[in-house]
């Protein structure tokens, strides 16, 4: 067996670049890396852009078809979950807790998006606390259950955190339990997780027998994964062996110095699910 694994926030339409050029850019990723599950945060749908009012996708959907036009990933699954609402017209300003048709006929939306090659058997989201005010985002969880090759079953947890602290030790004790119903099968979360590895409340997944893929292969590596700043705050976390490599992907910008994201994405290979 041998599964791919990838996990990049494509940071909504037009915050960092031209979004119609980002979107070849994570297409050719995609392409160039071949992962068998994609997991993305900050994925946008905003009627009013360009690519979607040709389209009517959100961003990962847009992405999915950029690569079926190049003949690749046909038959592919998605599965997006809004998480937080924007109003028209109020692009940068605070999500809303749900769109209201009556004062706001258009409503932006923002959440997850999973990928996968093969056909997902279950799906499900865990929506989050928002505990201290200075992080007023929703956040959530994903998941998809799939039979592998080798006919064994795996969970894949797509997660985007609070930066607020307070909020991130919430969302982190909640995806824990949410999680737990299922840890007796391979398991992964992955996603931005807006905290840098020395925070304790990573304890919690160390105490549940997952490990840190990057720090595990690639120990003494920095991994920074935010483009901006010196730190790693998107991970990998998994609570079986078999990992055979963990890369960053999305660190070179085009001939423009656009990048495809404020953050680099994690791409990861799996060649056995072997229960710690």
């Amino acid at each position: 067996m041998t599964l791919k694994v990838m996990t990049f926030n494509l940071a909504n339409y037009d915050n960092h670049g031209d979004w119609p050029t980002r979107l070849k850019m994570f297409a050719d990723i995609i392409a160039e890396n071949q992962p068998d599950i994609s997991s993305f945060q900050e994925v946008r749908f905003n009627p009013n852009n360009e690519t979607t009012q040709k389209s009517y996708q959100n961003m990962g959907e847009q992405i999915l078809y950029e690569l079926n036009q190049r003949g690749i990933y046909m038959g592919s699954s998605i599965l997006s979950q809004p998480v937080m609402f924007y109003p028209e017209g109020t692009y940068y300003s605070y999500p809303v807790k749900s769109p209201n048709p009556g004062s706001t006929p258009i409503c932006d939306w923002e959440g997850l998006s999973i990928v996968s090659k093969a056909t997902p058997i279950i799906t499900g989201t865990r929506f989050l606390s928002i505990v201290n005010k200075s992080d007023p985002n929703k956040r959530s969880v994903k998941y998809i259950t799939l039979t592998t090759s080798s006919g064994e079953t795996l969970y894949i947890f797509n997660c985007h955190f609070s930066y607020d602290l307070k909020s991130f030790n919430k969302n982190m004790e909640e995806t824990v339990e949410y999680m737990k119903p299922f840890m007796q099968y391979p398991c992964m979360l992955m996603g931005d997780m807006n905290q840098t590895d020395e925070k304790d409340a990573f304890d919690l997944l160390r105490n549940n027998r997952f490990y840190d893929v990057w720090k595990k292969l690639r120990p003494g590596e920095d991994g920074f994964t935010d483009r901006t700043a010196p730190q790693r705050i998107d991970y990998i976390w998994a609570n079986f062996d078999g990992f055979k490599s963990i890369d960053l992907v999305g660190t070179v910008p085009n001939k423009d110095n656009i990048y495809a994201s404020d953050h680099y994405g994690l791409i990861a290979e799996v060649s056995s699910l072997s229960l710690l």
